[in-house]
């Protein structure tokens, strides 16, 4: 997952050195790492499974308040 996002990202602020250097401006769908028929690239091993994607997604949400879902720090 590293990999892909630094590829999609890195170039964003127009320097290709292996850093995001605003995270908060790389967009990328966590479902493309889905385990599925239809994504012949994606295998055992480089896919997500349903509860592996749903941990990814939560990491990736960041923190929220408890009692209202609202987030704490982006």
């Amino acid at each position: 997952m590293t990999a892909a996002v630094l590829e999609k990202c890195d170039g964003l602020d127009g320097v290709l050195d292996g850093l995001i250097e605003n995270p908060l401006d790389c967009h990328f769908d966590v479902d493309s790492f889905a385990c599925n028929a239809t994504n012949p690239v994606l295998n055992s091993t480089t896919c997500l499974t349903m509860p592996q994607l749903e941990a990814a997604k939560s990491i990736y949400k960041g923190p929220t308040r408890p009692d209202t879902g609202a987030e704490i720090y982006p």
